[in-house]
């Protein structure tokens, strides 16, 4: 029998209760298939994904988890760029994630990857980039309307916001960013612009070639002129020099 835990995330415990009504319906109902080593739950308006998935995962590896019990993907995360990461993650590691509510797995049998299951989630990824671009524009026009009555934007001046302030206001990025996601999908996945992608990723990655390449640049600016060129030029000075002492060279033309 496979090992599996349950992560549930909502709202709805009771006072004197220590397990949800939800956990206990997927606990009664996959109980005979697999032995439940764990149950996680977390509130439904908790943004600390990050740290939540580290919890699941060092408990997964400690205990041999092959299964991730959820109702739905929303138990995963509230954010489509999250859910993304975590089910990358977990094909690579091989721990299927039973979605119980569509009757899917994200792995075959074989542990392969179930491609209906990464369909849905594109789907929901554009869908979602869909929906914040939508926002977005009401966003704009409210922003715009609010400068023209007067109103003022941004930090004030004089402050300033910290790399590590800055930082911790997009993990989602970071985590895309060292699983080698493209810019443009990290774009479409958590909705954030390109000029917020790339200072995420100029912190967190140096760039090295650059500097290679600007030492390369000095080192050819360094570099003495070609033995051929001085002769060439030592030999048109001589030659100049005849031509202005010699009488003869003068009245020829």
């Amino acid at each position: 029998m496979q090992n599996a835990i349950i992560v549930t995330r909502q709202n709805d415990l009771k006072e004197g209760e220590n397990i949800s009504s939800k956990t206990l319906e997927l606990r009664s109902k996959y109980k005979p298939k697999y032995n439940i080593t764990n149950y996680f739950e977390f509130g439904i308006d908790d943004n600390t994904n990050d740290s939540d998935h580290n919890i699941i995962f060092s408990h997964i590896h400690q205990n041999n988890v092959d299964n991730i019990i959820v109702s739905d993907f929303s138990q995963i995360s509230g954010k489509i760029s999250n859910i993304m990461s975590f089910v990358e993650y977990c094909n690579k590691q091989k721990i299927n994630i039973i979605i119980d509510n569509y009757k899917l797995d994200t792995l075959n049998k074989d542990k392969s990857v179930n491609s209906i299951v990464q369909k849905i989630l594109n789907v929901g990824a554009d869908l979602a980039f869909l929906e914040k671009e939508f926002f977005q524009k009401k966003l704009n026009n409210g922003r715009a309307k609010y400068i023209r009555k007067g109103g003022l934007l941004g930090r004030k001046s004089g402050s300033r916001e910290t790399k590590a302030t800055f930082l911790s206001k997009h993990n989602d990025i970071i985590s895309l960013l060292k699983q080698n996601m493209s810019i443009r999908k990290i774009m479409n996945y958590t909705g954030k612009s390109s000029g917020t992608v790339q200072k995420v990723k100029r912190y967190i990655q140096p760039k090295q070639k650059n500097s290679k390449r600007e030492i390369s640049i000095l080192s050819i600016k360094k570099e003495k002129l070609p033995s051929k060129t001085k002769t060439q030029k030592n030999q048109i000075v001589k030659k100049r020099e005849i031509v202005q002492l010699n009488p003869i060279f003068k009245h020829k033309k």
